[in-house]
């Protein structure tokens, strides 16, 4: 049994929902399925009743659920153990990130904190999906997030960082790179692009521009398809300022809106290391002073 099953099974025990289990454990809800049933094959019983009434644990589940809570807490003693020794070896600190501009003064803060530590080797890790699982799975140190992408619970501790507001994209030859700023007002007859990774944070944008009927709204499936659409169309997107590279191929025009995402860093609780604190808190103070438009 890996370590992914038994975090499944002491999530599953926990809530006795298949919804709210796959939901804490950032998975769908048949990879949770498929993980408990794998588990109880090669147990050989199960540990989980499945009813109209809900999900209940069996007798022997029960009990080996208690045994399990506490193997998988030695097993994460030792992990987090190795792991510190590890890192105090090598020093070594990974960041995951969605991509490169999330964090536009990520080599600021890696230049300063090599005057104070010379021998840290900071690694850029980038994940089209956003990098939860692989940080939950220990494989990142540091972890950059917006919005409500993972709960806040023991085992992880937040660093807010910057709050992004909602900007226009569009090409430098397009009527609407004259603007300084743009509202729903100006896009009537255009075609405007949402990527679906901000599909929630723009619910109410989106809702308020299907109220124009000359407005035609699409999705997108990531940034960088985004950015060819706009740049080989008269499409225009919407998104986030920490999503700009800042490299001027496109215009980057603020849009009226009282929406703006919250952008943080997360480090795992056990993680004590000085380096790491002191890295987050250089890239703190490097956003509080910066003019960079976000």
């Amino acid at each position: 049994m890996d370590t992914k099953q038994m975090k499944a099974i002491l999530e599953l025990s926990k809530t006795l929902n298949y919804s709210k289990a796959s939901k804490n454990l950032f998975i769908s809800q048949p990879t949770l399925t498929y993980q408990i049933k794998r588990a109880e094959d090669e147990l050989g019983f199960m540990i989980f009743n499945r009813t109209h009434a809900g999900v209940q644990l069996t007798d022997s589940g029960s009990n080996f659920v208690i045994e399990l809570r506490s193997i998988y807490l030695s097993l994460s003693d030792a992990i987090e153990q190795e792991r510190n020794l590890s890192n105090s070896l090598g020093k070594t600190l990974k960041i995951g990130l969605p991509n490169r501009s999330s964090l536009i003064l990520l080599p600021d803060a890696i230049k300063k904190i090599h005057r104070i530590y010379p021998d840290i080797s900071i690694i850029p890790i980038f994940s089209k999906d956003m990098g939860v699982n692989r940080f939950l799975d220990e494989g990142t140190d540091i972890l950059f997030l917006f919005g409500n992408q993972i709960k806040k619970t023991a085992d992880i501790q937040k660093y807010p960082l910057f709050r992004s507001n909602v900007y226009l994209v569009c090409r430098k030859d397009d009527e609407l790179a004259e603007l300084e700023n743009v509202s729903a007002e100006n896009l009537n007859h255009r075609k405007i692009i949402i990527g679906s990774e901000f599909y929630d944070e723009f619910r109410t944008i989106r809702e308020s521009l299907t109220q124009f009927e000359s407005i035609n709204v699409r999705n997108s499936p990531n940034f960088a398809s985004t950015l060819i659409q706009v740049s080989s169309s008269e499409d225009v997107a919407l998104t986030f300022g920490f999503m700009n590279n800042q490299n001027n191929e496109f215009k980057w025009i603020p849009f009226k809106s009282d929406i703006e995402v919250p952008c943080y860093l997360v480090t795992h609780s056990s993680d004590n290391r000085k380096s790491t604190k002191k890295f987050i808190n250089l890239l703190q103070k490097l956003y509080q002073t910066s003019d960079v438009p976000l």
